[in-house]
Parts: C-alpha cells; sequence; structure tokens
C-alpha cells in the first residue's frame, strides 16, 4: 500500500514538474520577445478589487449567479446544478447557453491548446457568462445597495468592472479573437502591412457599428449622454482630418490610412488587434474593457493612447501628423508586436500558463466525488434562444 501511495506521489510530483517546465519555457520565449513573462502579465490581470492575487474557494464562485458554473476533469465537463443553463429544459444532462458559440471557442480553445504543446491541462472550476459583457445576474438587493459581493472565477474575452468581477481571467474565446479567426484574418493583415506609410492618407479613420449599453458603460464611469462611438463621429464629422463615420468597409480600406481610431464597443475595440497586425499608427481609446493581451503593450511604443472620455484625440491627432516618424514606428513596432501575440504558440502558452496559475490559486478539491454530485455530467451544449433550443453540439 505505501509503494502505490509512493507511486502516485511520484507521479503527481512529476505532472507538475512537467507543467512547469511548459510555463518555464513559455515565459523564458515570452521574455526574450516582449520583455514580459505570461505569468507577469497573468498576475497583473488577476488582482481583485483590493489588488491582491487570492485563493478561491467554493463558495466564491456563487453558483447561480452566473449562467453556468462548470468543473472540468478527466476530460468531462459538468455543470453545477444551480447553473442557470439548466434551468431551460427538463434534460438535466443538457445546458442551454445565451451564446453557444462562446463555449463552442472555449472548447477548441482547450483541445488547441493540448495539442500545440503536447501537454494536458489541469482540472478546473469555473464560472462562464456568454454574453459580450461579462456581467452576471445579481440580487436585486445587492444591486439597489450597490453592496454586491462580486463573484470569483470568471473566464471570459472581456475584462469585467472591479464593481462587478473579484478578478477575471481572459482568455480568445469571442468569435473575433480566438485560434480560428487569427488565423483567419493573419494573411489579409499581413497584405494590408505591405501598403507604404508614405502612400496611406494622413487621416484618421474609423468604421463600425453603434455598439454599446449605456447602463453597462456607467460602470466604467462613462456619464455622457452619447455612447464613445457616436461621440466620436459627432466630433469629427467636420474635420478634414478625420473620416469617422458609422458603417463598413473592406480592411484594406481602412489601411489606406495612417491613423485608425480604436474605440470600444459593447465591450473592447475589435478591430484593434487586427489594426495592430497591419501597420498603421493606432490611436486608441483609452481601454476599460480590454482583451487578455493587454499587459504585452505600452502606450506610446505600440499605439497612441486617447483618454476615456475623448478630450484629447485631436491633441493626439496633430501630434501624430506632426512627428509622421514616430507614428511610422508606432505602427512599425505594433505590427511586430501583433504578429508575435496572435501567433498560436504564443497563444497556447497564454492559455496554458493562465490556467496553470488559476488552477494553483482554487482551494477547492476537485477530485472529491463529493463535489461530483453537486454537478450534473453535460452532454449536449444548445442554444437558449427560443427556436433554436433544437441547436445543439455532443461533447
Amino acid at each position: 500500500m505505501q509503494r502505490i501511495i509512493w507511486l502516485i506521489a511520484v507521479c503527481v510530483i512529476n505532472a507538475l514538474a512537467t507543467e512547469d517546465f511548459i510555463c518555464r519555457s513559455c515565459n523564458s520565449k515570452a521574455r526574450a520577445e516582449l520583455n514580459v513573462t505570461f505569468t507577469e502579465a497573468i498576475r497583473s490581470q488577476s488582482l481583485n478589487k483590493s489588488g491582491v492575487i487570492d485563493n478561491i474557494l467554493l463558495s466564491d464562485l456563487r453558483t447561480g449567479i452566473c449562467e453556468t458554473t462548470f468543473l472540468v476533469r478527466d476530460n468531462k465537463f459538468y455543470a453545477h446544478n444551480e447553473s442557470r443553463s439548466l434551468f431551460y429544459e427538463d434534460k438535466k444532462n443538457n445546458i442551454n447557453l445565451r451564446h453557444k458559440q462562446f463555449f463552442v471557442s472555449l472548447l477548441e480553445m482547450l483541445k488547441k491548446t493540448e495539442e500545440i504543446l503536447g501537454a494536458k491541462l489541469p482540472a478546473i472550476i469555473f464560472n462562464l457568462e456568454t454574453q459580450d459583457n461579462p456581467t452576471c445576474r445579481y440580487p436585486v438587493t445587492e444591486i439597489q445597495s450597490e453592496h454586491i459581493r462580486a463573484v470569483k472565477g470568471l473566464f471570459h474575452h472581456s475584462f469585467c468592472s472591479p464593481k462587478l468581477c473579484n478578478s477575471i481571467s481572459l482568455f480568445p474565446i469571442s468569435y473575433n479573437q480566438n485560434f480560428e479567426a487569427m488565423e483567419a484574418t493573419r494573411k489579409l493583415d499581413s497584405l494590408c502591412s505591405r501598403i507604404r506609410w508614405e502612400s496611406r492618407r494622413e487621416k484618421l479613420f474609423w468604421r463600425g457599428s453603434n455598439a454599446g449599453k449605456k447602463h453597462e458603460y456607467r460602470n466604467f464611469g462613462w456619464n455622457f449622454s452619447k455612447l464613445p462611438r457616436s461621440k466620436a463621429v459627432e466630433m469629427c464629422k467636420s474635420r478634414r482630418d478625420a473620416d469617422v463615420k458609422f458603417g463598413f468597409v473592406p480592411w484594406k480600406t481602412f489601411m489606406k490610412h495612417k491613423y485608425v481610431l480604436a474605440l470600444a464597443g459593447n465591450t473592447y475595440s475589435s478591430l484593434f488587434k487586427h489594426a495592430l497586425r497591419s501597420g498603421a499608427c493606432i490611436l486608441r481609446q483609452e481601454e476599460r474593457m480590454y482583451e487578455w493581451f493587454e499587459p504585452f503593450l505600452k502606450k506610446w511604443i505600440h499605439y497612441i493612447p486617447v483618454k476615456w472620455d475623448l478630450s484629447d484625440l485631436f491633441m493626439q491627432l496633430k501630434w501624430a501628423k506632426t512627428h509622421d516618424k514616430e507614428a511610422k514606428d508606432i505602427g512599425f513596432r505594433a505590427k511586430a508586436v501583433g504578429e508575435t501575440l496572435f501567433s498560436p504558440d504564443f497563444m497556447a502558452c497564454y492559455i496554458y500558463c493562465l490556467l496553470i496559475d488559476y488552477h494553483s490559486r482554487l482551494k477547492i478539491d476537485l477530485g472529491d466525488y463529493k463535489l461530483l454530485n453537486a454537478f450534473n455530467e453535460i452532454h449536449y451544449v444548445c442554444n437558449r434562444k427560443k427556436g433554436k433550443r433544437d441547436e445543439c453540439i455532443r461533447l
């Protein structure tokens, strides 16, 4: 019996050593290329409201507040029996999500990471909210009193206000940022980056939709009647050095301009990551709802910062126009960092190291079969919307 226990202990130590080796190797590459490690980047985003990285207990997840609390163990998915996603159909092995594609992207992300790195990911338990803004459904009494006990252990693609999330783990699981999306747009971004700087128009350019929700923006200190995109369009409508309008154009049209504006929408600016790879000088509204790669970027190195309220937009544009070489260099450095950040190997390293770090903070015995009694194994993941609930994937 003692020999069996000893062998199990050795296997566990060897597994941890392998995990450490992979993340150490990833960290060394990141340090050499970007002068920051994955662990440093991850820890900078894992701070709670008090600015501290703390542990996660089962009670911290507040099951039932977010759409689904998942347990992933031995390549199987389980949903906590208090998860809202279980209540839409009388089928305990089905979950019905608001946006099923977020889960599909998460599933593919885990598989792709294991495939690229040749490593097995650790068991995890976490919250998932499948909408653009990671706002879980808190009790009305907490919202009205403004004393919200924010959930922990939330996985999402966009940063959450500290009022609503007590630390958040950011993953590339949105349709416009996952492995498939970044590879699908790589060639076009590369072609656009070859447009000579000198041949680009000296105008600030933006196109997009009138996205955003006022009640969500208030969590980030936006106190204007118009949302950022409407405000920017209004500000620029009479300027000859700016072409900022609602609508859509081919990406190559963006890149015919030296200066590209990145504006917050429902969450972050979805064009920002593609602009990083395209050689333009980006004037970027200060992000409050940023993406996973934020800690790897630096103001004035990879983009020109614009205040959250857009009050210095034209001052920053004037600087770019009167410092042509510096603006060109910013675009050049952005292209270099973008090509690194969105390569499959770099993304896999980030995901792996984040999951290892997250697993280390869990103070929950994921091997406890009593814990498993509170979860249902999931066989089908379906849409929640009426008329689409038969659109399911089998796990």
